[in-house]
C-alpha cells in the first residue's frame, strides 16, 4: 500500500488550541493561542480546496475569546467580560461570507446549542429564552424544537481512548512492542477501518519524561506511518488526532497542523 500522501500541513504563531468542524462543508475553524503574546487568533481552512478563507482572524478581545458554535456562514463567539463570573457570557455571530459580526448578546449564558437554535438564559433571570443562531433573533420553544437534532455533525469520527490497565491497551501494547521493541505506556489513542489501524502511544524517554508518536500501519502490518507528535511532556493526552472526510488531522509539536488522505 506504500506510505500515506500528504494532503495540507501549516505551522501556526502559537499553540493549536482547537478545531472546530463545519457540520455540511469541508471547512476546519482552527483556533491558535500565542501565550506570550497573549493573542488568539482564528483560521478557517477549505480542506477541499486546501486554502485559508480566514486567516489570522482576531476581535477587540484577544485572549478571553471562545468558539461556541459554527453552522452555515456563522460562527457563534463568546468572551468572558467578567473572569469571576465565567457562566455569563458576551456572545456574537459573525459571517464568514461578509466577514462581518451580525448580532450581540450580552450577559447570557448559553445552555445548548443544537441546529440553529440556541437555549439561552440571562442574567439575574430563570426563564429560558430561545435564540436563533443565524440572526441572533428570540424564537418560540415550538420553533426551537422543530430545529433541535439537525445539523448534527457526523463527518468527523474520534479514536477510542484506552488507559494503561485496560485489556484493550494492552492489546495495542503488544502489537506496538512486537512492531518498534518498545514499551508503551500511560495509554493511547485507537481507530481502525476496513484499511487501516492508527494508534498514537507514548514511550518513556531517557528523561523520565513521555514521546508520544502516531503510527498507522494497514491490516497486513505494513508501516504506512511513524512521526512524533510531541517530546518530553508531563502528561498524556487524550483525542490526539481524528479522521474527518475519510482523511488523518492531527497536530505535532502543539503548532504543526497536518492532514493525511488515508486509502
Amino acid at each position: 500500500m506504500g506510505k500515506l500522501n500528504l494532503n495540507f500541513s501549516h505551522s501556526f504563531n502559537g499553540k493549536v488550541w482547537n478545531i472546530i468542524s463545519h457540520p455540511d462543508r469541508e471547512l476546519l475553524l482552527i483556533e491558535v493561542r500565542n501565550k506570550e503574546a497573549m493573542e488568539v487568533y482564528y483560521s478557517l481552512l477549505n480542506v477541499s480546496t486546501r486554502e485559508f478563507l480566514l486567516e489570522g482572524l482576531q476581535f477587540d478581545e484577544h485572549w478571553w475569546i471562545g468558539v461556541s458554535w459554527f453552522i452555515d456562514d456563522v460562527i457563534v463567539f463568546h468572551t468572558w467580560p467578567e473572569e469571576d463570573n465565567p457562566d455569563f457570557r458576551y456572545y456574537f455571530g459573525f459571517d464568514i461570507s461578509g466577514r462581518q459580526i451580525l448580532w450581540k448578546m450580552a450577559d447570557k449564558n448559553i445552555l445548548d446549542i443544537k441546529g440553529y437554535s440556541m437555549e439561552v438564559i440571562t442574567k439575574g433571570e430563570q426563564e429560558i429564552e430561545f435564540y436563533n443562531v443565524l440572526s441572533g433573533s428570540k424564537i418560540s420553544p415550538a420553533d426551537a424544537m422543530n430545529d433541535f437534532g439537525k445539523k448534527q455533525n457526523k463527518s468527523v469520527e474520534k479514536p477510542f481512548h484506552y488507559r494503561e490497565g485496560s485489556d484493550y491497551f494492552d492489546t495495542v501494547s503488544d502489537f506496538i512492542r512486537t512492531m518498534t521493541g518498545k514499551e508503551a505506556v500511560r495509554g493511547t489513542d485507537y481507530y481502525e477501518n476496513d484499511e487501516v489501524m492508527i494508534m498514537s502511544v507514548y514511550f518513556l524517554n531517557q528523561n523520565d519524561k513521555l514521546d508520544n508518536h502516531l503510527f498507522v500501519v494497514d491490516h497486513q502490518g505494513d508501516p504506512l506511518m511513524d512521526i512524533q507528535l510531541e517530546n518530553d511532556s508531563e502528561g498524556i493526552s487524550a483525542e490526539t488526532f481524528f479522521i474527518y472526510h475519510n482523511k488523518l488531522i492531527f497536530v505535532a509539536h502543539t503548532r504543526d497542523f497536518f492532514i493525511y488522505q488515508l486509502p
